[in-house]
């Protein structure tokens, strides 16, 4: 089972590097972006819980190093989640590559692993689909300087003729 997870995690990370030219969720409509940004985030809300419990629940009787692992494991996969959802919600400003991307790889990193939590792995490799450099398109707007639509003459007119300028 963790060498499915494994292969699923090899196929997502060549098909990102492949395909991180053309990502093809920029050619997908606006609220089929959301859906997708709204479904990566429940992921990553999904992982950051699974490194909570990573974090809170230890077996008894672990001292030392194994302990300490588990903390880092699972601080991780918290740190990659809070990342990539910080990432999601500033979409298309500057940052929006490199923070989902980050906490991409810290998520990876986390589950690569081997442990029982390796089973995650094809989840954190679904979530790569919404990490793409998309241009905001602030940059190419152009200011069209068109007459107003009171023929240039400066008059406000308000609800029902009432507001005069």
């Amino acid at each position: 089972m963790i060498d499915v997870a494994y292969l699923v995690f090899l196929i997502a990370l060549v098909w990102a590097v492949i395909r991180r030219r053309r990502p093809w969720i920029s050619r997908v409509s606006g609220a089929g972006q959301q859906g997708l940004r709204l479904t990566a985030m429940v992921l990553a809300i999904a992982v950051g819980s699974l490194g909570c419990l990573v974090i809170a629940i230890q077996p008894p009787g672990q001292h030392g190093i194994y302990r300490w692992s588990g903390y880092a494991v699972g601080s991780t996969m918290l740190v990659g989640a809070l990342l990539y959802a910080i990432g999601l919600v500033v979409w298309l400003d500057r940052s929006a590559l490199a923070l989902p991307l980050s906490g991409w790889m810290l998520m990876a990193a986390a589950l690569v692993v081997p442990s029982t939590l390796t089973l995650a792995l094809p989840i954190v490799a679904a979530m790569i689909v919404a990490v793409a450099n998309i241009p905001s398109g602030r940059g190419t707007q152009r200011s069209t300087l068109r007459r107003p639509p009171d023929g240039g003459q400066g008059r406000v007119t308000g609800i029902g003729g009432h507001f005069r300028v």
